[in-house]
């Protein structure tokens, strides 16, 4: 399907298959993510190195789940 998505002119895709090209190609792009090292954490390292109360470890951690970041502890809801 990207394959396929990929080799059509840019004017004749959806706007979902738009996405999934942007999408693909920015993840792709290694010479710009090795370029760009970890400058976008950061912000996120900045925020965790500033952290010196222990009772905002728990927003902290809470901020990382919600972004994706694997964390010491999960929290879940299920059936």
């Amino acid at each position: 399907m990207i394959d396929a998505a990929l080799k059509q002119p840019e004017d004749k895709d959806d706007a979902d298959t738009r996405k999934v090209v942007d999408f693909y190609r920015s993840f792709m792009d290694t010479a710009a993510i090795d370029k760009l090292g970890v400058k976008p954490l950061e912000p996120m390292l900045a925020q965790i190195d500033a952290l010196k109360d222990r009772a905002k470890i728990p927003a902290l951690i809470a901020k990382l789940q919600r972004i994706g970041v694997t964390v010491s502890y999960m929290t879940s809801v299920q059936q």
